[in-house]
């Protein structure tokens, strides 16, 4: 199971990019997540969202060339431990919109969970050639960390997990060690490793020709499965046959009574879809495979996308820990009823052609300290109102000092919530490094309620005496008087929408004393 990946300098991404699998302290779904009875829980599902040319696929890039990069060797020498493996070579490349990040390895690293425990491996490449690789692991929940290897260069210390004297150390720069210790030798927790790389599935939709590459059983348990989930999308086969000497797939149908036949090529392109992408999404879901899908949304009805989710989201069906990562364009699926905050990913441009990616989560977080950034500035303006009343009309101090006191509780009680927020993980990182403080901006410091009633309290009883200067200016000289109050409130007035002709009139009506009182709330 995928906890985390992080990489940097490939394709549209220069920075450091973290896609994270862990599943946030949030109620939503909680039912279908991937639970462990020591470490934490797991999404069964990611989306990413984002314009075209926005970096969504070279997202999934970036993992699928990791995986391929240690399978393939594997693959090519026939030493693979899968009998299944669906993936396709993605050749790594850095950020070309730079001179530097040409020159500059491509960093990848990556944690996952395979029976039992938990591994870090973390590989950098440069035109093909390996320039630094680590392979770290531990028990799910435990605080221990022990070293597998650890590559720099051409130099290679090994951890006591293999550390044999009839281990080689010397291997071809252009291949990565954890493939060549899988190919050489017969290391229980290389093969564990070895075991998930090869679990993955990649395909890209995006290429027509994965469409027509399709995986029936000929078993008739695998085929009344397959029959079954597409009666369920209501595709009305009732089954399918292999033509050996056309080399032709035929659909099965029933219509009034009698069975008919039609080429696969002949089947409508949503079906075909679905035919091919339905049998590897049930062989994830009964072994418990990472599904990595490109485009999964193209050619298929909203309600066929959803149906597909659904089967990862339910723990009945999805008891191995299958996850699925793809791409979508359909907006519909975007729902608090489909995902999970943290589930939808999405992927843009920034002004130096860098792609960037966004959790809703983390998104939902930075507008929470907006509003706290908000209500922290609302509260200093009501204590500046507060300061400004004069001790002569105590009446509109009782008021509105209940008001202040009520929004500085909220404020505290809004700091508290985020700082859960930004620390919700912190105890992993003590053991794993995972990039996990993603912050937006520095949280205000708290708000204390003390402080603001003393300084409250203390400027009401010094605003008598500048009371009483302005009451003496509108009786000596009211033409003054009208321009102070003009210059003073006027930006107030701006600044909240407020009708200032009104708000000065009503307090001339009042009486001098009123209107004096009224200005000396805008003057320092």
């Amino acid at each position: 199971m995928l906890c985390q990946f992080t990489f940097q300098n490939f394709k549209s991404y220069k920075s450091e990019t973290t896609f994270d699998f862990q599943a946030a302290s949030i109620p939503e779904f909680s039912e279908s997540l991937i639970n462990s009875d020591k470490g934490s829980a797991l999404l069964p599902v990611s989306v990413v969202y984002g314009p075209n040319g926005g970096g969504k696929s070279n997202l999934l890039h970036a993992l699928s060339c990791l995986v391929s990069t240690v399978v393939k060797p594997i693959y090519d020498l026939e030493k693979s431990r899968q009998n299944i493996i669906l993936q396709q070579k993605v050749d790594c490349m850095p950020f070309l919109f730079d001179v530097e990040s040409k020159s500059k390895p491509t960093k990848f690293e990556i944690f996952f969970r395979q029976k039992g425990n938990e591994y870090r491996y973390n590989l950098a490449l440069l035109n093909d050639e390996v320039i630094s690789e680590s392979l770290f692991w531990r028990a799910v929940g435990g605080k221990r960390t022990g070293k597998v290897f650890e590559r720099e260069g051409s130099e290679i210390t090994l951890g006591a997990k293999i550390r044999k004297p009839g281990i080689n150390r010397s291997v071809n720069p252009k291949m990565p060690y954890l493939s060549f210790l899988a190919i050489n030798y017969d290391i229980p927790i290389i093969a564990a490793v070895q075991d998930w790389f090869e679990s993955c599935i990649i395909r890209s939709y995006a290429n027509p020709v994965v469409e027509h590459q399709i995986m029936l059983s000929q078993e008739q348990n695998a085929q009344k499965q397959i029959i079954q989930a597409l009666n369920d999308l209501d595709i009305d086969m009732t089954g399918y046959r292999f033509d050996e000497k056309e080399k032709q797939l035929y659909t099965q149908r029933a219509v009034n009574g009698k069975s008919y036949e039609l080429r696969f090529l002949d089947e409508s392109d949503g079906t075909k879809k679905i035919i091919a992408a339905l049998p590897v999404i049930l062989l994830a879901l009964q072994e418990g495979r990472l599904v990595i899908i490109d485009e999964l949304d193209a050619k298929l009805h909203p309600k066929l996308l959803r149906y597909m989710i659904s089967l990862f989201k339910n723990p009945k069906l999805n008891s191995k820990g299958a996850q699925l990562l793809f791409t979508s364009h359909d907006m519909t699926t975007m729902k608090n009823t489909v995902f999970r905050r943290d589930e939808i990913w999405f992927a843009a441009l920034n002004e130096g052609h860098e792609s960037n990616i966004y959790s809703l989560y983390e998104i939902r977080t930075a507008i929470l300290f907006l509003r706290h950034t908000i209500l922290h500035q609302c509260i200093s303006n009501l204590v500046f109102v507060l300061q400004k009343i004069p001790a002569i009309q105590p009446h509109c101090f009782i008021r509105i000092f209940p008001v202040v006191v009520t929004h500085i509780k909220l404020c505290r009680k809004r700091h508290k919530q985020l700082q859960r927020c930004r620390f919700r993980r912190q105890n992993r990182k003590a053991v794993f490094p995972y990039d996990q403080n993603r912050t937006f901006a520095v949280i205000p410091p708290q708000v204390k309620l003390s402080g603001i009633i003393n300084r409250v309290k203390s400027a009401c009883r010094t605003r008598f005496q500048r009371c009483a200067g302005l009451f003496r200016l509108s009786e000596s000289d009211p033409r003054a008087f009208r321009k102070l109050l003009s210059q003073k409130a006027q930006p107030f007035f701006r600044r909240h929408h407020l009708n200032s002709p009104i708000c000065i009139s009503s307090a001339k009506e009042a009486s001098p004393s009123a209107c004096a009182s009224f200005c000396s709330m805008f003057c320092l």
